[in-house]
């Protein structure tokens, strides 16, 4: 059964013994069933969306014990171990409620599992090798695929577990020159020889990432090694994949070059609430074209989120996610209202 296109949730084990699961609550299991309904709602960013007696509803507990665990999850908890947000679980955002550090956790789980794939695959093809039938004495000369990618340097125990084309883990400084090998694409540990193709540049434009900003990220790869110990085999897709961790650092980079202005002359702040002074959020491109093209009053919609104090509490790239949530709402609302 294909179970490619049904949502599901990633659970550790570890909230067995986690602060939320064992705390001190006279109806500890209304609490339990609230939090595991929100993660089942929550989609692949942690937001759900959904009103109280919804929740409620699909948590089947009464609308006060509803308010009540929500109510539990917005406030610190000292016993957590999740020290950001002071361990905050939630936070409200328009039309539900954001689920605090669920991306990471999520992000951590699925790497996990690209870990465990690539243990059985290696052991699935040594297997296969010591099951093989005796071979001819000229075909025994010719080596196997699982023999050449063993005999890339530095195939250390603690190196099986890492991506052949994941990023550098290990700092090697050793010969970039790549390593030809029989039957296989070659194994690359330098951007020696290659040039970016047009469709990198594309896919940067359409995230967001400026141009100038690619070109300066490639030329500081090219100064060393890539790939770790084992290199990678297909460079186009290494630095395509780059491209997220880039735009990361280019956002954090603005929003800090923002805070220091504001900090110098007074300004990258936004309006008071309640006599505290807002930080701005700056939309990227990509905001300002979605926003064009429905119609939409961008200004409008950022400053409801400096408003909310979300930059401060969030961080400016939880905030950006949050206003292209917010956006995304808008035009469905727009749509079913027309």
């Amino acid at each position: 059964m294909d179970l490619t296109g049904i949502p599901f949730t990633k659970v550790y084990r570890s909230m067995l013994t986690s602060s939320l699961w064992t705390m001190p609550h006279p109806r500890l299991h209304m609490v339990r069933c609230v939090w595991m309904t929100l993660m089942l709602l929550a989609d692949r960013r942690g937001y759900v969306h959904a009103s109280v007696p919804g929740l409620a509803a699909a948590a089947i507990v009464t609308l006060e014990e509803a308010e009540e665990a929500l109510q539990l999850f917005r406030e610190p908890d000292r016993y957590s171990r999740t020290r950001e947000h002071e361990g905050r679980r939630l936070v409200d955002v328009e039309g539900g409620w954001l689920l605090l550090n669920y991306e990471s956790h999520r992000a951590a789980a699925v790497d996990e599992l690209a870990k465990q794939s690539k243990r059985e695959w290696y052991h699935r093809e040594k297997a296969k090798r010591s099951s093989a039938p005796s071979k001819t004495r000229c075909d025994s000369l010719a080596p196997s695929k699982l023999e050449e990618i063993e005999r890339v340097p530095s195939a250390s125990s603690s190196d099986q577990d890492r991506s052949l084309e994941g990023p550098e883990q290990n700092g090697s400084t050793g010969s970039a020159q790549p390593v030809e090998l029989q039957g296989l694409r070659g194994v690359h540990r330098s951007l020696t020889g290659w040039e970016p193709r047009p469709e990198l540049f594309a896919r940067a434009v359409e995230i967001g990432l400026p141009r100038e900003v690619v070109e300066a990220r490639i030329a500081e790869l090219r100064n060393g090694p890539i790939g770790g110990a084992r290199g990678v085999f297909d460079r186009d897709d290494y630095v395509m994949r780059q491209l997220p961790r880039w735009k990361t650092w280019h956002e954090t980079a603005q929003s800090q070059a923002v805070h220091r202005a504001g900090s110098a002359n007074g300004a990258g702040t936004g309006p008071r609430r309640g006599g505290i002074l807002r930080s701005v959020l700056e939309p990227t491109g990509r905001h300002r074209a979605y926003a064009e093209k429905h119609g939409l009053d961008l200004a409008a919609l950022t400053r409801k989120i400096e408003e909310s104090g979300a930059v401060e509490e969030l961080g400016h790239k939880r905030a950006l996610e949050l206003l292209g949530q917010t956006m995304s709402k808008a035009v469905h609302d727009k749509a079913g209202s027309g």
